[in-house]
Protein backbone atom coordinates (compact mmCIF):
# COMPACT_ATOMS: atom_id res chain seq x y z
CA UNK A 1 0.00 0.00 0.00
CA UNK A 2 1.34 3.38 -0.94
CA UNK A 3 0.48 5.08 2.34
CA UNK A 4 1.21 2.30 4.76
CA UNK A 5 -2.47 1.93 5.69
CA UNK A 6 -3.26 -1.55 7.01
CA UNK A 7 -6.87 -1.74 5.86
CA UNK A 8 -7.59 -3.61 2.65
CA UNK A 9 -11.12 -3.93 1.41
CA UNK A 10 -12.45 -6.56 -0.94
CA UNK A 11 -14.38 -4.06 -3.01
CA UNK A 12 -15.05 -6.63 -5.71
CA UNK A 13 -17.34 -8.46 -3.26
CA UNK A 14 -19.67 -5.44 -3.31
CA UNK A 15 -21.11 -6.26 -6.73
CA UNK A 16 -24.39 -7.41 -5.18
CA UNK A 17 -24.59 -4.15 -3.25
CA UNK A 18 -24.73 -2.04 -6.39
CA UNK A 19 -27.37 -4.32 -7.91
CA UNK A 20 -29.50 -3.72 -4.79
CA UNK A 21 -29.24 0.07 -5.12
CA UNK A 22 -32.49 1.09 -6.83
CA UNK A 23 -34.67 4.15 -7.13
CA UNK A 24 -38.10 4.95 -8.60
CA UNK A 25 -37.24 8.47 -9.79
CA UNK A 26 -39.61 10.51 -7.64
CA UNK A 27 -37.19 13.31 -6.69
CA UNK A 28 -35.46 15.95 -8.78
CA UNK A 29 -31.99 14.57 -7.97
CA UNK A 30 -32.87 10.96 -8.78
CA UNK A 31 -30.67 10.83 -11.89
CA UNK A 32 -27.63 11.53 -9.72
CA UNK A 33 -28.23 8.13 -8.10
CA UNK A 34 -27.70 6.39 -11.41
CA UNK A 35 -24.45 8.29 -11.93
CA UNK A 36 -23.18 7.47 -8.42
CA UNK A 37 -24.25 3.86 -8.75
CA UNK A 38 -22.01 3.55 -11.80
CA UNK A 39 -19.16 5.76 -10.60
CA UNK A 40 -18.69 4.47 -7.05
CA UNK A 41 -17.75 0.87 -7.95
CA UNK A 42 -15.09 2.15 -10.34
CA UNK A 43 -13.75 4.65 -7.82
CA UNK A 44 -13.60 1.95 -5.15
CA UNK A 45 -11.80 -0.44 -7.50
CA UNK A 46 -9.27 2.24 -8.40
CA UNK A 47 -8.82 3.13 -4.73
CA UNK A 48 -8.18 -0.52 -3.86
CA UNK A 49 -5.73 -0.89 -6.76
CA UNK A 50 -3.74 2.21 -5.89
CA UNK A 51 -3.44 1.20 -2.24
CA UNK A 52 -1.51 -1.86 -3.39
CA UNK A 53 0.82 -0.02 -5.81
CA UNK A 54 3.67 2.44 -5.43
CA UNK A 55 3.40 4.05 -8.82
CA UNK A 56 2.63 7.69 -9.52
CA UNK A 57 0.23 8.10 -12.43
CA UNK A 58 0.55 11.26 -14.53
CA UNK A 59 -2.31 11.61 -17.00
CA UNK A 60 -2.52 14.00 -19.96
CA UNK A 61 -6.05 15.17 -20.76
CA UNK A 62 -7.37 17.68 -23.27
CA UNK A 63 -9.70 18.38 -26.14
CA UNK A 64 -9.44 17.54 -29.80
CA UNK A 65 -6.68 19.30 -31.74
CA UNK A 66 -4.88 20.77 -28.73
CA UNK A 67 -1.57 19.04 -29.54
CA UNK A 68 -1.77 16.91 -26.42
CA UNK A 69 0.05 13.90 -27.87
CA UNK A 70 2.93 16.04 -29.13
CA UNK A 71 3.46 17.55 -25.65
CA UNK A 72 3.14 14.08 -24.13
CA UNK A 73 5.94 12.83 -26.37
CA UNK A 74 8.05 15.81 -25.39
CA UNK A 75 7.66 15.12 -21.66
CA UNK A 76 8.46 11.44 -22.19
CA UNK A 77 11.54 12.46 -24.15
CA UNK A 78 10.72 10.00 -26.87
CA UNK A 79 8.75 10.29 -30.07
CA UNK A 80 6.50 7.39 -29.15
CA UNK A 81 4.48 7.72 -32.35
CA UNK A 82 7.63 6.61 -34.21
CA UNK A 83 7.80 3.32 -32.25
CA UNK A 84 5.20 1.80 -34.54
CA UNK A 85 2.08 2.90 -32.69
CA UNK A 86 -0.66 3.65 -35.18
CA UNK A 87 -3.25 5.54 -33.22
CA UNK A 88 -5.92 7.87 -34.55
CA UNK A 89 -6.05 11.03 -32.51
CA UNK A 90 -9.28 10.13 -30.76
CA UNK A 91 -8.88 6.38 -30.21
CA UNK A 92 -7.36 4.49 -27.30
CA UNK A 93 -4.62 5.54 -24.89
CA UNK A 94 -0.86 5.23 -24.62
CA UNK A 95 0.87 4.31 -21.36
CA UNK A 96 4.61 4.94 -20.98
CA UNK A 97 5.94 2.79 -18.14
CA UNK A 98 9.11 1.13 -16.88
CA UNK A 99 9.50 -2.42 -18.13
CA UNK A 100 9.86 -3.80 -14.58
CA UNK A 101 6.95 -1.84 -13.09
CA UNK A 102 4.31 -4.09 -11.56
CA UNK A 103 1.17 -2.32 -12.64
CA UNK A 104 -1.01 -4.91 -14.40
CA UNK A 105 -1.92 -7.11 -11.41
CA UNK A 106 -5.41 -6.25 -10.12
CA UNK A 107 -5.79 -3.56 -12.79
CA UNK A 108 -9.30 -2.15 -12.16
CA UNK A 109 -10.45 -1.80 -15.76
CA UNK A 110 -10.72 -5.34 -17.03
CA UNK A 111 -12.52 -4.24 -20.18
CA UNK A 112 -9.39 -2.50 -21.44
CA UNK A 113 -7.57 -4.46 -24.09
CA UNK A 114 -3.88 -4.04 -23.28
CA UNK A 115 -1.55 -4.17 -26.29
CA UNK A 116 2.18 -4.11 -26.63
CA UNK A 117 2.49 -4.86 -30.34
CA UNK A 118 2.34 -1.28 -31.52
CA UNK A 119 -1.30 -1.37 -32.61
CA UNK A 120 -4.37 0.02 -30.92
CA UNK A 121 -8.08 -0.45 -31.50
CA UNK A 122 -11.37 0.02 -29.73
CA UNK A 123 -10.98 0.43 -25.98
CA UNK A 124 -7.40 -0.82 -25.95
CA UNK A 125 -4.52 1.15 -24.67
CA UNK A 126 -1.05 0.59 -25.87
CA UNK A 127 1.81 0.05 -23.46
CA UNK A 128 5.20 1.43 -24.41
CA UNK A 129 7.92 0.25 -22.06
CA UNK A 130 11.23 1.94 -21.25
CA UNK A 131 14.29 1.26 -19.09
CA UNK A 132 14.81 4.73 -17.56
CA UNK A 133 15.49 4.29 -13.86
CA UNK A 134 14.96 8.00 -13.09
CA UNK A 135 11.25 7.68 -13.87
CA UNK A 136 10.73 4.01 -13.01
CA UNK A 137 8.20 5.06 -10.35
CA UNK A 138 6.11 7.04 -12.86
CA UNK A 139 3.36 5.94 -15.21
CA UNK A 140 2.78 8.51 -17.95
CA UNK A 141 -0.53 8.19 -19.80
CA UNK A 142 -1.92 9.97 -22.83
CA UNK A 143 -5.72 9.73 -22.99
CA UNK A 144 -8.30 10.01 -25.77
CA UNK A 145 -9.83 13.44 -26.35
CA UNK A 146 -12.26 14.65 -23.70
CA UNK A 147 -14.65 15.86 -26.39
CA UNK A 148 -14.38 12.77 -28.56
CA UNK A 149 -17.54 11.79 -30.40
CA UNK A 150 -16.98 8.20 -29.29
CA UNK A 151 -18.46 7.36 -25.90
CA UNK A 152 -15.84 4.68 -25.26
CA UNK A 153 -13.06 7.23 -25.73
CA UNK A 154 -14.59 9.66 -23.26
CA UNK A 155 -15.10 6.81 -20.80
CA UNK A 156 -11.45 5.76 -21.10
CA UNK A 157 -10.31 9.34 -20.45
CA UNK A 158 -12.55 9.39 -17.37
CA UNK A 159 -11.20 6.06 -16.07
CA UNK A 160 -7.57 7.08 -16.50
CA UNK A 161 -8.37 10.33 -14.72
CA UNK A 162 -9.51 8.25 -11.73
CA UNK A 163 -6.11 6.54 -11.71
CA UNK A 164 -4.21 9.82 -11.87
CA UNK A 165 -2.13 11.37 -9.10
CA UNK A 166 -1.13 14.38 -11.23
CA UNK A 167 -3.02 15.83 -14.19
CA UNK A 168 -1.47 17.64 -17.13
CA UNK A 169 -4.35 19.56 -18.70
CA UNK A 170 -3.63 20.59 -22.29
CA UNK A 171 -5.57 23.50 -23.81
CA UNK A 172 -4.97 25.55 -26.92
CA UNK A 173 -5.66 29.04 -28.17
CA UNK A 174 -8.76 27.99 -30.05
CA UNK A 175 -10.07 25.34 -27.60
CA UNK A 176 -9.46 26.54 -24.04
CA UNK A 177 -12.94 28.06 -23.65
CA UNK A 178 -14.80 25.05 -25.09
CA UNK A 179 -17.51 23.72 -22.80
CA UNK A 180 -16.46 20.08 -22.35
CA UNK A 181 -12.75 20.62 -21.59
CA UNK A 182 -13.57 23.64 -19.38
CA UNK A 183 -16.10 21.66 -17.40
CA UNK A 184 -13.61 18.82 -16.95
CA UNK A 185 -10.89 21.16 -15.74
CA UNK A 186 -13.33 22.69 -13.27
CA UNK A 187 -13.80 19.20 -11.83
CA UNK A 188 -10.02 18.71 -11.58
CA UNK A 189 -9.74 21.98 -9.72
CA UNK A 190 -12.60 21.23 -7.34
CA UNK A 191 -11.38 17.74 -6.49
CA UNK A 192 -8.01 19.18 -5.52
CA UNK A 193 -5.76 17.00 -7.68
CA UNK A 194 -2.30 18.43 -8.40
CA UNK A 195 -2.23 19.72 -11.96
CA UNK A 196 -0.36 21.67 -14.60
CA UNK A 197 -1.96 23.59 -17.46
CA UNK A 198 -0.15 23.52 -20.78
CA UNK A 199 -1.61 26.31 -22.92
CA UNK A 200 -0.45 25.14 -26.33
CA UNK A 201 -0.27 27.04 -29.65
CA UNK A 202 -0.39 30.31 -27.74
CA UNK A 203 -0.65 33.52 -29.74
CA UNK A 204 2.25 35.92 -29.03
CA UNK A 205 -0.34 38.52 -28.01
CA UNK A 206 -1.85 36.23 -25.37
CA UNK A 207 -0.53 36.98 -21.88
CA UNK A 208 -0.33 34.80 -18.80
CA UNK A 209 -2.47 37.32 -16.92
CA UNK A 210 -5.20 37.06 -19.53
CA UNK A 211 -5.42 33.27 -19.14
CA UNK A 212 -5.35 33.46 -15.33
CA UNK A 213 -8.16 36.04 -15.38
CA UNK A 214 -10.20 33.78 -17.66
CA UNK A 215 -10.07 30.94 -15.13
CA UNK A 216 -10.57 33.35 -12.23
CA UNK A 217 -13.79 34.60 -13.86
CA UNK A 218 -15.03 31.02 -13.60
CA UNK A 219 -14.19 30.77 -9.92
CA UNK A 220 -10.80 29.07 -10.30
CA UNK A 221 -7.68 30.73 -8.99
CA UNK A 222 -4.72 29.16 -10.79
CA UNK A 223 -1.18 29.41 -9.27
CA UNK A 224 1.11 31.03 -11.80
CA UNK A 225 3.67 28.24 -11.69
CA UNK A 226 0.94 25.77 -12.73
CA UNK A 227 0.44 27.53 -16.08
CA UNK A 228 2.78 27.06 -19.04
CA UNK A 229 2.26 28.94 -22.32
CA UNK A 230 3.73 27.02 -25.26
CA UNK A 231 3.85 29.29 -28.34
CA UNK A 232 2.52 28.27 -31.71
CA UNK A 233 5.09 26.40 -33.88
CA UNK A 234 4.81 25.65 -37.56
CA UNK A 235 6.19 22.11 -37.28
CA UNK A 236 6.57 21.22 -33.59
CA UNK A 237 9.01 18.45 -32.67
CA UNK A 238 10.28 16.99 -29.42
CA UNK A 239 13.48 19.01 -29.72
CA UNK A 240 11.81 22.32 -30.54
CA UNK A 241 9.27 21.95 -27.75
CA UNK A 242 11.80 20.74 -25.18
CA UNK A 243 14.05 23.71 -25.95
CA UNK A 244 11.19 26.17 -25.56
CA UNK A 245 11.68 28.19 -22.36
CA UNK A 246 8.17 27.81 -20.90
CA UNK A 247 8.00 24.07 -21.56
CA UNK A 248 11.51 23.60 -20.18
CA UNK A 249 10.43 25.31 -16.94
CA UNK A 250 7.39 23.04 -16.78
CA UNK A 251 9.40 19.81 -17.19
CA UNK A 252 11.92 20.96 -14.60
CA UNK A 253 9.22 21.69 -12.03
CA UNK A 254 7.30 18.52 -12.90
CA UNK A 255 10.28 16.19 -12.35
CA UNK A 256 11.27 18.02 -9.16
CA UNK A 257 7.84 17.47 -7.66
CA UNK A 258 7.63 13.85 -8.77
CA UNK A 259 11.15 12.63 -8.00
CA UNK A 260 11.63 9.42 -6.03
CA UNK A 261 12.06 11.21 -2.71
CA UNK A 262 8.85 13.24 -2.94
CA UNK A 263 6.42 10.99 -4.77
CA UNK A 264 5.36 8.92 -1.68
CA UNK A 265 3.95 12.13 -0.19
CA UNK A 266 2.01 12.73 -3.39
CA UNK A 267 0.62 9.19 -3.20
CA UNK A 268 -0.48 9.68 0.41
CA UNK A 269 -2.13 12.99 -0.40
CA UNK A 270 -3.84 11.46 -3.41
CA UNK A 271 -5.11 8.54 -1.35
CA UNK A 272 -6.48 10.89 1.31
CA UNK A 273 -8.19 12.99 -1.36
CA UNK A 274 -9.68 9.93 -3.04
CA UNK A 275 -10.92 8.59 0.29
CA UNK A 276 -12.62 11.90 1.03
CA UNK A 277 -14.30 11.94 -2.37
CA UNK A 278 -15.52 8.38 -1.77
CA UNK A 279 -16.90 9.33 1.62
CA UNK A 280 -18.67 12.35 0.17
CA UNK A 281 -20.10 10.30 -2.69
CA UNK A 282 -21.33 7.54 -0.39
CA UNK A 283 -22.91 10.15 1.89
CA UNK A 284 -24.58 11.74 -1.10
CA UNK A 285 -25.83 8.39 -2.39
CA UNK A 286 -27.32 7.49 1.00
CA UNK A 287 -29.02 10.88 1.25
CA UNK A 288 -30.48 10.60 -2.25
CA UNK A 289 -31.72 7.05 -1.64
CA UNK A 290 -33.32 8.08 1.64
CA UNK A 291 -35.00 10.98 -0.16
CA UNK A 292 -36.33 8.56 -2.76
CA UNK A 293 -37.62 6.22 -0.04
CA UNK A 294 -39.32 9.13 1.71
CA UNK A 295 -40.89 10.18 -1.57
CA UNK A 296 -41.93 6.56 -2.05
CA UNK A 297 -43.73 6.59 1.31
CA UNK A 298 -45.60 9.74 0.30
CA UNK A 299 -46.44 8.07 -3.01
CA UNK A 300 -47.85 5.08 -1.15
CA UNK A 301 -49.88 7.38 1.10
CA UNK A 302 -51.31 9.07 -1.98
CA UNK A 303 -52.10 5.65 -3.47
CA UNK A 304 -53.93 4.67 -0.27
CA UNK A 305 -55.83 7.95 -0.36
CA UNK A 306 -56.89 7.29 -3.95
CA UNK A 307 -57.97 3.77 -3.01
CA UNK A 308 -60.10 4.96 -0.08
CA UNK A 309 -61.64 7.69 -2.22
CA UNK A 310 -62.36 5.20 -4.99
CA UNK A 311 -63.87 2.75 -2.48
CA UNK A 312 -66.28 5.43 -1.35
CA UNK A 313 -66.95 6.29 -4.98
CA UNK A 314 -67.72 2.62 -5.76
CA UNK A 315 -70.15 2.46 -2.84
CA UNK A 316 -71.84 5.65 -4.04
CA UNK A 317 -71.96 4.33 -7.61
CA UNK A 318 -73.60 1.06 -6.59
CA UNK A 319 -76.10 2.89 -4.40
CA UNK A 320 -76.93 5.31 -7.21
CA UNK A 321 -77.26 2.42 -9.61
CA UNK A 322 -79.57 0.58 -7.25
CA UNK A 323 -81.63 3.72 -6.64
CA UNK A 324 -82.43 3.77 -10.34
CA UNK A 325 -83.91 0.30 -10.04
CA UNK A 326 -87.55 0.69 -9.08
CA UNK A 327 -88.97 -1.09 -6.07
CA UNK A 328 -91.59 -2.51 -8.45
CA UNK A 329 -88.83 -4.45 -10.18
CA UNK A 330 -87.83 -6.05 -6.89
CA UNK A 331 -91.46 -6.83 -6.11
CA UNK A 332 -91.81 -8.43 -9.52
CA UNK A 333 -88.76 -10.55 -8.80
CA UNK A 334 -90.35 -11.61 -5.50
CA UNK A 335 -93.45 -12.71 -7.35
CA UNK A 336 -91.45 -14.61 -9.96
CA UNK A 337 -89.49 -16.44 -7.30
CA UNK A 338 -92.53 -17.46 -5.30
CA UNK A 339 -94.61 -18.38 -8.30
CA UNK A 340 -91.97 -21.05 -8.76
CA UNK A 341 -91.19 -22.00 -5.18
CA UNK A 342 -94.26 -21.12 -3.10
CA UNK A 343 -96.19 -24.39 -2.66
CA UNK A 344 -99.25 -22.45 -1.47
CA UNK A 345 -99.44 -20.13 -4.48
CA UNK A 346 -102.49 -21.72 -6.16
CA UNK A 347 -105.04 -24.48 -5.85
CA UNK A 348 -103.19 -26.87 -8.12
CA UNK A 349 -99.89 -26.46 -6.41
CA UNK A 350 -101.67 -26.41 -3.06
CA UNK A 351 -103.21 -29.81 -3.79
CA UNK A 352 -99.94 -31.05 -5.21
CA UNK A 353 -98.19 -29.90 -2.09
CA UNK A 354 -100.63 -31.72 0.17
CA UNK A 355 -100.30 -34.86 -1.92
CA UNK A 356 -96.53 -34.83 -1.90
CA UNK A 357 -96.12 -33.79 1.72
CA UNK A 358 -96.13 -37.35 3.14
CA UNK A 359 -93.53 -38.39 0.58
CA UNK A 360 -91.40 -35.44 1.51
CA UNK A 361 -91.66 -36.31 5.19
CA UNK A 362 -90.54 -39.82 4.37
CA UNK A 363 -87.59 -38.45 2.40
CA UNK A 364 -88.76 -39.81 -0.98
CA UNK A 365 -89.10 -36.49 -2.79
CA UNK A 366 -85.99 -35.73 -4.77
CA UNK A 367 -84.61 -32.29 -4.10
CA UNK A 368 -83.07 -30.20 -6.82
CA UNK A 369 -79.38 -30.97 -7.27
CA UNK A 370 -76.63 -28.56 -6.16
CA UNK A 371 -75.66 -28.22 -9.81
CA UNK A 372 -79.12 -26.96 -10.76
CA UNK A 373 -79.01 -24.60 -7.79
CA UNK A 374 -75.66 -23.19 -8.90
CA UNK A 375 -76.94 -22.69 -12.44
CA UNK A 376 -79.88 -20.69 -11.09
CA UNK A 377 -77.49 -18.50 -9.09
CA UNK A 378 -75.13 -17.92 -11.99
CA UNK A 379 -78.06 -17.16 -14.27
CA UNK A 380 -79.16 -14.50 -11.79
CA UNK A 381 -75.60 -13.13 -11.70
CA UNK A 382 -75.44 -12.68 -15.47
CA UNK A 383 -78.18 -10.09 -15.29
CA UNK A 384 -76.07 -7.82 -13.12
CA UNK A 385 -74.85 -4.52 -14.59
CA UNK A 386 -71.15 -4.11 -13.68
CA UNK A 387 -70.87 -0.55 -14.99
CA UNK A 388 -70.28 0.85 -11.44
CA UNK A 389 -67.14 -1.30 -11.10
CA UNK A 390 -65.91 -0.40 -14.58
CA UNK A 391 -66.52 3.30 -13.95
CA UNK A 392 -64.75 3.19 -10.58
CA UNK A 393 -61.62 1.40 -11.81
CA UNK A 394 -61.42 3.68 -14.85
CA UNK A 395 -61.67 6.72 -12.57
CA UNK A 396 -59.05 5.24 -10.23
CA UNK A 397 -56.64 4.73 -13.13
CA UNK A 398 -57.23 8.26 -14.41
CA UNK A 399 -56.48 9.74 -10.98
CA UNK A 400 -53.39 7.53 -10.69
CA UNK A 401 -52.15 8.85 -14.03
CA UNK A 402 -52.63 12.43 -12.82
CA UNK A 403 -51.19 12.06 -9.31
CA UNK A 404 -48.87 9.06 -9.21
CA UNK A 405 -46.93 9.09 -12.48
CA UNK A 406 -43.53 10.80 -12.08
CA UNK A 407 -42.98 14.02 -14.02
CA UNK A 408 -39.82 12.54 -15.54
CA UNK A 409 -40.95 10.15 -18.26
CA UNK A 410 -37.51 8.49 -18.30
CA UNK A 411 -37.69 7.49 -14.62
CA UNK A 412 -37.83 3.78 -13.69
CA UNK A 413 -41.24 4.12 -12.01
CA UNK A 414 -42.80 5.85 -15.01
CA UNK A 415 -41.55 3.02 -17.21
CA UNK A 416 -42.92 0.40 -14.79
CA UNK A 417 -46.33 2.04 -14.55
CA UNK A 418 -46.60 2.08 -18.34
CA UNK A 419 -45.97 -1.63 -18.72
CA UNK A 420 -48.80 -3.77 -20.15
CA UNK A 421 -50.92 -5.48 -17.51
CA UNK A 422 -50.70 -2.76 -14.87
CA UNK A 423 -54.05 -1.10 -15.64
CA UNK A 424 -56.91 -3.62 -15.60
CA UNK A 425 -58.88 -3.80 -18.83
CA UNK A 426 -62.68 -3.88 -19.09
CA UNK A 427 -62.56 -7.53 -20.08
CA UNK A 428 -60.42 -8.38 -17.06
CA UNK A 429 -62.82 -6.53 -14.76
CA UNK A 430 -65.81 -8.40 -16.23
CA UNK A 431 -64.09 -11.73 -15.71
CA UNK A 432 -63.06 -10.89 -12.16
CA UNK A 433 -66.60 -9.73 -11.34
CA UNK A 434 -67.93 -13.01 -12.72
CA UNK A 435 -65.39 -14.93 -10.64
CA UNK A 436 -66.56 -13.12 -7.52
CA UNK A 437 -70.18 -13.98 -8.30
CA UNK A 438 -69.25 -17.61 -8.80
CA UNK A 439 -67.55 -17.63 -5.40
CA UNK A 440 -70.75 -16.22 -3.89
CA UNK A 441 -72.84 -18.87 -5.63
CA UNK A 442 -70.59 -21.62 -4.29
CA UNK A 443 -70.71 -20.19 -0.78
CA UNK A 444 -74.50 -19.81 -0.88
CA UNK A 445 -74.94 -23.38 -2.13
CA UNK A 446 -72.73 -24.70 0.68
CA UNK A 447 -74.62 -22.55 3.17
CA UNK A 448 -77.94 -23.89 1.91
CA UNK A 449 -76.75 -27.50 2.21
CA UNK A 450 -75.54 -26.88 5.75
CA UNK A 451 -78.80 -25.16 6.70
CA UNK A 452 -80.86 -27.94 5.15
CA UNK A 453 -79.03 -30.57 7.18
CA UNK A 454 -80.06 -28.71 10.35
CA UNK A 455 -83.82 -28.75 9.61
CA UNK A 456 -85.68 -31.82 10.91
CA UNK A 457 -88.08 -33.42 8.44
CA UNK A 458 -90.76 -33.65 11.10
CA UNK A 459 -91.22 -29.86 11.20
CA UNK A 460 -94.24 -28.21 9.62
CA UNK A 461 -93.95 -27.49 5.91
CA UNK A 462 -94.09 -23.64 6.06
CA UNK A 463 -90.71 -21.97 5.90
CA UNK A 464 -88.87 -25.27 6.28
CA UNK A 465 -89.77 -26.48 2.81
CA UNK A 466 -86.42 -26.81 1.05
CA UNK A 467 -87.86 -25.36 -2.15
CA UNK A 468 -89.15 -22.29 -0.35
CA UNK A 469 -85.88 -21.88 1.54
CA UNK A 470 -83.89 -22.11 -1.66
CA UNK A 471 -86.24 -19.65 -3.32
CA UNK A 472 -85.64 -17.10 -0.58
CA UNK A 473 -81.85 -17.55 -0.88
CA UNK A 474 -82.08 -17.11 -4.65
CA UNK A 475 -84.03 -13.93 -4.04
CA UNK A 476 -81.35 -12.74 -1.60
CA UNK A 477 -78.66 -13.43 -4.20
CA UNK A 478 -80.50 -11.49 -6.91
CA UNK A 479 -81.29 -8.53 -4.70
CA UNK A 480 -77.71 -8.33 -3.36
CA UNK A 481 -76.29 -8.32 -6.89
CA UNK A 482 -78.87 -5.98 -8.36
CA UNK A 483 -80.59 -4.13 -5.56
CA UNK A 484 -78.42 -3.69 -2.52
CA UNK A 485 -78.89 -4.45 1.15
CA UNK A 486 -81.56 -1.74 1.68
CA UNK A 487 -83.91 -3.37 -0.79
CA UNK A 488 -82.88 -6.77 0.49
CA UNK A 489 -84.43 -6.00 3.89
CA UNK A 490 -87.75 -5.14 2.28
CA UNK A 491 -87.63 -8.16 -0.01
CA UNK A 492 -86.88 -10.53 2.85
CA UNK A 493 -89.75 -9.20 4.91
CA UNK A 494 -92.10 -9.49 1.93
CA UNK A 495 -90.93 -13.02 1.15
CA UNK A 496 -91.14 -14.33 4.69
CA UNK A 497 -94.51 -12.84 5.63
CA UNK A 498 -96.73 -15.62 4.13
CA UNK A 499 -94.75 -18.41 5.77
CA UNK A 500 -93.52 -17.45 9.19
CA UNK A 501 -95.49 -18.02 12.35
CA UNK A 502 -95.05 -16.41 15.70
CA UNK A 503 -92.68 -17.85 18.23
CA UNK A 504 -89.45 -19.77 17.84
CA UNK A 505 -90.04 -20.79 14.22
CA UNK A 506 -90.45 -17.16 13.21
CA UNK A 507 -87.32 -16.13 15.07
CA UNK A 508 -85.26 -18.94 13.57
CA UNK A 509 -86.46 -18.32 10.05
CA UNK A 510 -86.13 -14.57 10.07
CA UNK A 511 -82.82 -14.19 11.86
CA UNK A 512 -81.11 -17.11 10.11
CA UNK A 513 -82.06 -15.93 6.66
CA UNK A 514 -81.35 -12.31 7.55
CA UNK A 515 -77.89 -13.31 8.77
CA UNK A 516 -77.18 -15.21 5.54
CA UNK A 517 -78.43 -12.34 3.41
CA UNK A 518 -76.31 -9.80 5.26
CA UNK A 519 -73.18 -11.93 4.94
CA UNK A 520 -74.01 -12.45 1.29
CA UNK A 521 -74.11 -8.69 0.81
CA UNK A 522 -70.84 -8.19 2.72
CA UNK A 523 -69.10 -10.86 0.66
CA UNK A 524 -70.33 -9.27 -2.55
CA UNK A 525 -69.19 -5.79 -1.54
CA UNK A 526 -65.83 -7.21 -0.48
CA UNK A 527 -65.62 -8.98 -3.84
CA UNK A 528 -66.15 -5.72 -5.72
CA UNK A 529 -63.60 -3.96 -3.52
CA UNK A 530 -61.14 -6.80 -4.11
CA UNK A 531 -61.06 -5.84 -7.79
CA UNK A 532 -60.24 -2.26 -6.87
CA UNK A 533 -57.73 -3.54 -4.32
CA UNK A 534 -56.06 -5.65 -7.00
CA UNK A 535 -55.66 -2.56 -9.17
CA UNK A 536 -54.11 -0.75 -6.20
CA UNK A 537 -51.76 -3.71 -5.61
CA UNK A 538 -50.65 -3.64 -9.24
CA UNK A 539 -49.59 -0.01 -8.80
CA UNK A 540 -47.86 -0.81 -5.53
CA UNK A 541 -45.98 -3.68 -7.18
CA UNK A 542 -44.43 -1.12 -9.55
CA UNK A 543 -42.96 0.97 -6.74
CA UNK A 544 -41.82 -1.48 -4.05
CA UNK A 545 -39.14 -3.31 -6.13
CA UNK A 546 -37.65 0.09 -7.06
CA UNK A 547 -37.00 1.19 -3.47
CA UNK A 548 -33.64 0.54 -1.82
CA UNK A 549 -34.10 -1.68 1.22
CA UNK A 550 -32.99 -0.67 4.69
CA UNK A 551 -30.56 -3.61 4.66
CA UNK A 552 -28.85 -2.18 1.56
CA UNK A 553 -28.67 1.26 3.16
CA UNK A 554 -27.04 -0.31 6.21
CA UNK A 555 -24.37 -1.91 4.00
CA UNK A 556 -23.68 1.51 2.47
CA UNK A 557 -23.43 3.08 5.93
CA UNK A 558 -21.02 0.32 6.98
CA UNK A 559 -18.90 0.98 3.89
CA UNK A 560 -18.91 4.67 4.79
CA UNK A 561 -17.60 3.83 8.27
CA UNK A 562 -14.81 1.74 6.76
CA UNK A 563 -13.77 4.68 4.61
CA UNK A 564 -13.90 6.92 7.69
CA UNK A 565 -11.03 4.92 9.24
CA UNK A 566 -8.76 6.11 6.45
CA UNK A 567 -8.73 9.70 7.68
Amino acid sequence: MSSGTDSHFDFHSLDLLWEAVKYPGLTQSAKDIDHLKKALPRRLSVFDYKQKKSLLWTVFVGGTGTGKSTLFNALCGSNISETGVERPKTTGAIVYVHKKASWEADFPFLEFEIKRDGSSSGESFTVVEHAREDISHLVLADTPDLDSLEIRNRRMAEDLYLLSDIIVFVASQEKYADEVPSRFFNRIHQEGKPYFILFNKADPATTRKEILLFFQSRGMKIPEDRLCLVPYMQSPSIESISNQHEFSNFTSLFFQETDKDKFPRLLRNGEAGSAQILRDNIDLLIDLLEDENTAGQKWMAELDSLFKDSSRYLSAQTEAHHAKESRNHIQNEVRKIFSKYDLLAGPRRYISGLFLMPLRFLGFRKEESPESHRKELLKAGKRVDISPVLTTVERFNRLALERLFPADETSPLFHKLRQPGIALTGEEIRKKTGDEQEKLALWLEETFQELARGIPKSKELGIYSMSILWGILILSFEVVLGGGIGLLEAALDTALTPFITKGSARLFAYHELQKIAHELDCRYQDGLLSILLEQRSLYESCLVPLLTSEETLEVLRSLRKQMERLK
